[in-house]
């Protein structure tokens, strides 16, 4: 995916990139929306953005299963861009070509999460981001739930691709290892922690030697980080050996 998207914007001619994967549907009015503030943006401003939605097809419609979805990013640390409400699909955004030639677009080596990874990389670089309010979101972004995304042998990914791959990601964003470096606010700082305990919960469900991995990691991010019984409902004797 990144190999594709890499050939897609170098062979692009545009200042703006977008990006539509071929499963997901843009607002009709998108591109003209963003374009009327990407145009008028000073050059450090990188992406702008707006609201978007999940999505899956019944009865041959594509109906929500969630709520909108509307991230704010601006003016904050390359960490925030990671945090599950502030997450941001590729095709809800409109990227400065500029900005992708400066981290060299996505990275090859990942076939997961390497939309957020540029994002990042893009931010920590020193690119801005600026929201775009829209009448309603601007890109459907397509589920299947009669298969899940990450989980057991019958998801897409395997539980620890996937947690891992994120939790990397965001260890990178603090200057000392530690989450009081990622300039977060409280409250983004909590929704992060409640991030790493939600993939927690999952991995002590379903691979155990990861989790073991993934808690220790997450201890050092967070010093004095411990996981509460309601949060892994488990005996007691299962929990005095976390």
């Amino acid at each position: 995916m990144s190999a594709a998207r890499n050939r897609g914007w170098r062979t692009a001619k545009g200042s703006w990139i977008q990006f539509l994967d071929s499963d997901d549907a843009l607002a009709p009015d998108k591109i003209k929306l963003q374009m009327a503030v990407a145009q008028k943006s000073p050059q450090e401003i990188a992406v702008v953005y707006s609201s978007w939605q999940r999505v899956a097809e019944k009865e041959g419609q594509l109906l929500p299963v969630e709520e909108v979805r509307t991230p704010q990013v601006d003016g904050k640390p390359p960490a925030s861009l990671l945090i599950t409400k502030n997450v941001i699909q590729p095709g809800a955004y409109l990227l400065r070509r500029a900005w992708l030639e400066t981290v060299q677009g996505f990275d090859e080596r990942m076939y997961i999460y390497e939309d957020d990874d540029c994002l990042v990389r893009i931010a920590t670089a020193g690119g801005g981001f600026r929201f775009v309010p829209s009448s309603g979101p601007v890109l459907l972004y397509r589920m299947f739930p009669e298969r899940p995304r990450f989980g057991d042998a019958s998801a897409r990914y395997k539980l620890k691709d996937v947690a891992q791959p994120w939790l990397g990601m965001v260890f990178r964003t603090a200057s000392n290892g530690r989450i009081e470096s990622c300039g977060l606010s409280p409250v983004d700082r909590d929704d992060l922690i409640a991030d790493c305990t939600m993939f927690l919960r999952l991995l002590y469900r379903h691979d155990r030697l990861a989790f073991q991995e993934c808690l220790a990691a997450v201890r050092r991010f967070v010093p004095g980080y411990t996981p509460k019984k309601a949060i892994f409902p488990v005996a007691n004797v299962e929990m005095s050996r976390i």
